[in-house]
């Protein structure tokens, strides 16, 4: 492909993408707003929107956080396991 056919082909990728992302909180609220106005048994106002998306990230953040200190936790059993063998194998 040509230089122009591969911009082109990139910038209808990045638009069709930007298009998705646009278009998220209304497919959200499609698919959540009835769950949740039901638990709530009242129509969502804007104010509770604003509030599924700070739980929603914080949510995120927080597992976030859980998987780097699980990876962390896993890198010092490693290091320790490391360690035990290297000194083990000195004494032996």
């Amino acid at each position: 492909m040509s230089s122009w056919q591969e911009t082109l082909s990139r910038l209808m990728t990045l638009a069709t993408t930007a298009a998705m992302v646009a278009h998220m909180d209304v497919i959200t609220m499609a698919v959540v707003g009835p769950r949740l106005e039901k638990k709530l048994e009242r129509r969502l106002t804007e104010w509770d929107w604003q509030t599924y998306g700070q739980e929603k990230a914080n949510r995120e953040r927080c597992e976030a956080m859980n998987g780097l200190a699980t990876c962390f936790r896993q890198q010092l059993i490693d290091w320790q396991i490391i360690h035990d063998f290297v000194w083990d194998a000195e004494n032996s």
